[in-house]
């Protein structure tokens, strides 16, 4: 259709009240994409205001699933001067479309962090390197990864606590969770999760064969259906989703003190390091570099790293935490030896496509979901397909505590349709590491994955076969034998 409207000539046929319509319909669509970027649901970007020596109470740095609570809860006080600093800028169009979000790690809006070549793991790939993309943008990865959300496991946070971390059990966080949710009325099981707070949540039901298919499947191979999380079994996870849009953590908790003359944002503001008092070992500030200007800026109170997995550990050794011989080879003055950037924790993803028949899937016209993405935030764009499917199994005995993950997608190819399936080793015994390539402040840091390097070439091996085994008998279900042709297997990491 795109094609036909580019080509035709009976535009010029307009007159002036059919061309007054036309003009309508253009500026609607402009204007309805304009609203998904709108930075007036943020607090403003006040970067260009900081002049060297400021004070705040409190620097936060980093906006992503973390930094933009904590920078809300701490303004939400209403008695703490309160800085929030973000290396990216504001989202753009495309993190706001639910359906496209694979796209924004082909932007600038991303660390491009690549791995060290490894000889057990990423062999799949050119130079057995891996790509590990983290977010670069106000709300970090809440605005570029697959909007699902859940809460943590039972089991992990108890056992948080049977270790000596008193308040970590499951039953006295469940207070947080209920602070932060906002589950939308309408959704079974609501009142088993908060509506009062500022993270809308949606469980969007795939309207397509294929959705329920796989969830026919799972219950016919036995495995228990869940309306809401379980823990083991499949269900369909809340999404952060409002109205077709992408809800990313600054813009729902930030967005909230947007007014509060408490809060400075800074955007595009790269910390360098954090200054540390070498006698006490307390944090003072930060030395911040937002475009060519440099500057000390000052915390009364405390400095909070929340600059996610990769980027706190780099910011730590380049301040002089770290391991000792690591920070010296690379010429950085020793504060303190800590094995900073040592025990950087992965999921093992094992990949299977299976070739999807015509009848699986609705036929669309994509420039009909496009005009009805942008003229009412509906269709196949306001969503993410089955992605929000979730199984939770244990493939070496019969526990209840699961450690295999298995997700879905739909991905288009050509012509061709395919249902992917990754299963996510959720249990994990192996420590990777990152480490600095040598003394450049927001040089990319060296990461090294070490996948399975714990465990025996045996073990490696039955845990993908029963992996592998847990999948065929999906693709084997009468059901799922009526939608598939051709069974296809890539594997992400093997050895």
């Amino acid at each position: 259709m795109l094609e036909q409207i580019q080509s035709s000539t009976c535009l010029s046929n307009l007159d002036s009240h059919s061309g007054n319509l036309f003009l309508l319909l253009l500026n609607t669509l402009l204007a309805s994409q304009c609203t998904l970027k709108n930075p007036d649901l943020y607090p403003p970007d006040n970067s260009a205001k900081l002049e060297d020596g400021d004070h705040f109470d409190f620097i936060v740095v980093g906006t992503g699933s973390s930094g933009s609570v904590v920078g809300s809860r701490l303004t939400e006080e209403k008695k703490w001067k309160v800085l929030v600093v973000e290396a990216g800028d504001y989202p753009s169009v495309t993190t706001e479309i639910p359906a496209i979000f694979f796209s924004v790690q082909q932007t600038d809006q991303v660390w491009k962090y690549s791995t060290k070549p490894a000889e057990k793991s990423c062999l799949g790939y050119k130079n057995s390197i891996c790509h590990c993309t983290r977010g670069k943008l106000l709300g970090g990865c809440s605005s570029i990864n697959g909007m699902m959300y859940q809460r943590g496991s039972k089991r992990d946070h108890d056992s948080w606590y049977h270790e000596g971390n008193e308040g970590w059990d499951y039953t006295s966080l469940t207070e947080f969770y209920e602070k932060s949710e906002n589950v939308e009325t309408d959704v079974e099981h609501v009142h088993e999760y908060g509506q009062k707070g500022l993270l809308h949540l949606t469980r969007y039901k795939f309207n397509e064969t294929m959705r329920d298919v796989i969830l026919q499947s799972a219950e016919e191979l036995g495995y228990n259906l869940f309306e809401q999380e379980g823990p083991s079994g499949f269900f369909e996870s809340f999404q952060a989703i409002k109205d077709g849009v992408r809800i990313n953590s600054a813009k729902a908790f930030l967005g909230a003190v947007k007014e509060s003359s408490e809060l400075t944002l800074a955007l595009n503001a790269h910390v360098e390091k954090v200054i540390i008092d070498k006698t006490s070992k307390e944090a003072r500030g930060i030395k911040l570099r937002i475009g060519k200007r440099v500057m000390n800026i000052y915390s009364d109170k405390e400095v909070i790293l929340s600059a996610g997995v990769i980027n706190s550990p780099q910011i730590l050794m380049l301040s002089g935490i770290g391991p000792k011989n690591h920070l010296q080879k690379v010429g950085i003055d020793v504060i303190q030896n800590l094995a900073v950037g040592a025990h950087l924790k992965d999921h093992v993803v094992m990949w299977v496509f299976s070739k999807v028949s015509d009848e699986a899937l609705k036929s669309t016209d994509m420039l009909d979901e496009i005009y009805e993405y942008f003229a009412h935030r509906k269709g196949m764009l306001s969503h993410t397909g089955v992605l929000n499917i979730q199984g939770y199994t244990n493939v070496n005995d019969n526990s209840t505590n699961p450690d295999i993950l298995f997700l879905y997608s739909i991905i288009p190819k050509n012509s061709t349709t395919a249902l992917d399936i990754f299963t996510d080793n959720i249990n994990l015994n192996s420590f990777s590491s990152e480490k600095l390539r040598e003394y450049v402040v927001n040089n990319h840091v060296l990461v090294t994955l070490s996948y399975c390097y714990n465990q025996s070439l045996q073990e490696k091996f039955c845990l993908r076969i029963k992996m592998l085994q847990v999948i065929q008998r999906f693709n084997q279900d009468i059901l799922l034998m009526k939608m598939m042709k051709i069974w296809i297997l890539l594997l992400k990491e093997f050895a």
